[in-house]
């Protein structure tokens, strides 16, 4: 009985030399594309304050990572003309009340910029 070799003709050490530096550049793209977006999605903890035109207000948004899932914060616009940032802040409160009231949620603005707007 004759054997097949399903590819035959290559070269089969030429064939796992690229077959993992294909892997590893697929590994490689995958961690890049991470890292890009890990610092502008909105789960990242830190949000930077850029309107959809590509305005930077030059402050970002920083809270804790852990409350990722609960916290939002959209940029409306960024308005040179009034010098300001708006903003909508949106959070989930998951814990009870004590006495009426919820646990806070501190998110500190950071100026990025020395251009920032300020207001």
């Amino acid at each position: 009985m004759k054997r097949i070799r399903l590819l035959s003709g290559v070269n089969q050490n030429s064939l796992r030399r690229w077959t993992t530096r294909t892997s590893v550049l697929f590994v490689l793209c995958g961690v890049a594309v991470l890292l890009r977006l890990g610092p502008f999605s909105a789960s990242s903890g830190t949000i930077p304050l850029i309107d959809s035109n590509g305005n930077d207000s030059g402050w970002r948004a920083i809270f804790d990572v852990s409350l990722d899932p609960f916290v939002g914060i959209h940029t409306y616009s960024v308005d040179f003309s009034q010098d300001a940032v708006f903003i909508q802040k949106s959070a989930e409160f998951t814990q009870p009340s004590v006495n009426g009231v919820f646990p806070t949620i501190p998110i500190t603005f950071m100026q990025t910029s020395a251009n920032a707007v300020q207001n």
